[in-house]
């Protein structure tokens, strides 16, 4: 099955003009998260809306669920969906 999704660089175009906002510890925090999705496999990660929400985009399931337990270790709240 062809994953037409992940073809190319679809997230190329995504952007979040609030991360760049910012400064301190909780732009520091916002950056290991999603820094941390990009090393357990996403093939995108940013911040939500204007924060308090980082996501990840997986092309597997499997490495979602994965990603989701190893950041657990350091943020309780994360959850896999």
């Amino acid at each position: 099955m062809k994953d037409s999704l992940f073809d190319g660089n679809l997230f190329s175009h995504f952007f979040n003009d609030f991360l760049d906002v910012f400064d301190g510890s909780e732009k520091e925090a916002y950056d290991k998260i999603i820094s941390n999705m990009y090393k357990l496999g996403a093939v995108y990660s940013n911040l939500s809306g204007a924060g308090s929400t980082c996501f990840g985009v997986f092309k597997e399931k499997e490495t979602a669920r994965g990603a989701a337990v190893v950041l657990r270790e350091c943020w309780e709240f994360v959850v896999d969906c």
